[in-house]
Parts: C-alpha cells; structure tokens; sequence
C-alpha cells in the first residue's frame, strides 16, 4: 500500500486504466481519480465509444436480450464475433415462444465462410469490407437501388420479419458499419419492428459506462485535473497518452481478468490485480475477484446491474477497500486529514 501510493503521489498526470471489476470498485476508482486529478479510461472504451458515437450522431434502437431470445424470428448476425456469440447460437437452436413471429428463426450471417454454421443463410465479408455490404444491403432493402445480388434473398426476409434483430460486436465492426447498420434498423421499421443487440464485452465496459454516467454525468474517458471534470474521447485515451509521453504513472484494474497492454510497464505502474503473477508492474497487489473469491455487483448479460455473491470465498482483499486505503495513503503524504 505505501509503496503504491509512493507512486501515485510522486505523479503529476496519472491515469487509471482497465476498470475490468465490480461496481463498488469501479466506484472507488472514481472517487480516487479525483483526488488525485487522473483522467479515467477503461479497457472497454474501444467497444463502448463506437456505440456512443453512432447514438451522439445519429440515434439508435435498441431491444434486450431477453427479448431477442422470446420473440425473434429474423435474426441477422453481423461479423464474425456475432457469428460466434454465445447468444446467436442459443437462437439458432430455439424457436420464439412470443408474438406473432412465434416459432422457427432464420439466421443470416454477414462474416467470414468459415462464421457459417449449417441452416445459416451466409453471405461472406470480410470486416473492411462491412460498412459497405450494410450500405448495399440497406439500398436494396430500402428500394433505394435494383440489382441482381444474393442480397435480393435477404431483403425479403428483412422485411417480412414480425420481429427482426441485428446482432453485433461493436468493436469490432466500428462505428461507420454500426450507423449504417442502424440506418437499415430504421428503414425496416417502416412498416414492420426490428431492433439491434449490441453484444456486451467481457471487461464490464457497461458496468463503468452506469457508473461513470451517474458519477459525472459523461461516458467513461473522464479527466479530473482541473476543477470539474473533462470528457474527451481523444485526449483521454490511456494508450495514445502513454505513447504521447502525456502521463507519468498509471493504476492499471483489472480484479476480472483482462489484457493488459503493453504500454502499461513502460511508466511507473500500480496493478491491482485478480489472480496476479506479480510481473504486472512496478508495484502488484493481488485483490479479491468480483463473483468468484467476493462478492459484487456485475452487469449481467440480461442488460443490468446484478449482485454476484462469491462462489468460493477467498483470503484477497476487495479492490475497492483497496484503493480507498491507497486513497487515504497518498492524501497522508499531501497532508490532508483522513
């Protein structure tokens, strides 16, 4: 613990990066980077701000996971992350149960030949290449445009979906495909219902994206060095500010496994850490793991907040208690009262 906030307390632009753990610590990260004056950034920006950017510029519509299992019959599958997803293959082998689309699913899949599995209607891309497959799909589905294409197939079952779903990996697919994807999500529901499912990564980027929004009021990459906190997706990103020379230490999260990357050992660095090696950085401190060894509030992939009771309860300490020691650690060496 000292030896950590020996660090943070000797920095002048720190960063706390990951943020792969439950809602208590992701809480305590916050609260220590403003203490500290640290710009935030999870590992799940990449997935979450290709989202955000499509819902800032042009509006999305969304429907649940749930829902998608109980009511779709269309089911459109988009790159090969989609294709893969636990979620597609429970639709490909179960039928809807609600509403008029009940019974037997149809699964296309924009992605690579070897995403198809067998009943798939395919349609091979590779993922350069999906923005414009979406666009020429959209076209053809709109009436926008005619052509003699393997598209004319899908456009009829699109449109004659009682309740359709675009599945995708939002960071994989990027947000110029996500747009376009939405665009077509609205053309259908002209005249019949189709929704997008975005799929959640597994470093709880939705998680900090709950806390970070009722924390500050903005999506996740937040910086704290000034009076009221700054959102800007570019200046604080963790990883262009390491390589820019912009930061001069870094908490790196992660009490649920996550890559860690490889920016992180090239500046003073305090990793808080499930399941630690101890070659994580400068100063390693094995924590509790939110679900497994304690308990936690996760995001579930249902699409909310749950609370996770430990399945084998273990000797680690939570992160959050923690950071909030390491907190009170750096303000003894600021001189504050704690």
């Amino acid at each position: 613990m000292e030896a950590a906030a020996d660090t943070i307390a000797a920095a002048r632009a720190p960063v706390i990066a990951g943020l792969a753990a439950d809602v208590d610590c992701i809480r305590a990260a916050y609260r220590l980077g403003m203490e500290i004056g640290a710009s935030m950034d999870p590992i799940s920006s990449p997935s979450l701000y290709a989202d955000l950017a499509v819902l800032a510029s042009a509006g999305t519509m969304y429907t649940t996971r749930s829902e998608a299992i109980r009511r779709a019959d269309v089911v459109l599958a988009i790159g090969s992350k989609a294709a893969h997803a636990p979620l597609t293959q429970t639709l490909r082998t179960s039928e809807a149960t609600v509403g008029r689309g009940s019974g037997p699913r149809s699964v296309m899949v924009l992605a690579g030949g070897q995403d198809l599995s067998d009943g798939d209607i395919g349609f091979v891309v590779d993922r350069d290449e999906l923005p414009t497959a979406l666009g020429l799909l959209r076209a053809l589905t709109g009436g926008r445009i005619e052509r003699d294409h393997p598209f004319a197939e899908w456009t009829q079952k699109l449109k004659q979906a009682q309740f359709g779903v675009a599945l995708y990996d939002p960071e994989e697919v990027g947000d110029l495909a996500i747009e376009t994807m939405q665009g077509l999500v609205v053309d259908l529901n002209e005249t019949t219902r189709f929704f997008a499912v975005s799929l959640s990564d597994p470093w709880q980027g939705q998680a900090v994206l709950q806390v970070a929004t009722w924390t500050t009021g903005m999506a996740p990459r937040v910086g704290f060095g000034r009076p009221i906190p700054e959102h800007d997706p570019w200046r604080f990103d963790a990883s262009r500010q390491a390589k820019a020379g912009e930061v001069d230490a870094v908490v790196w999260l992660a009490s649920l496994e996550a890559p860690q990357p490889d920016w992180v050992r090239t500046i003073p660095s305090v990793s808080l850490v499930g399941n630690a090696r101890g070659d994580e950085g400068d100063v390693v401190i094995a924590v509790g793991i939110p679900g497994d060894t304690t308990p936690g509030v996760l995001w579930h992939d249902r699409g909310a907040l749950a609370f996770r009771d430990a399945a084998q309860p273990g000797e680690a300490p939570s992160a959050a208690s923690v950071i909030e020691d390491i907190g009170r650690a750096v303000q003894r060496r600021q001189g504050i009262e704690c």
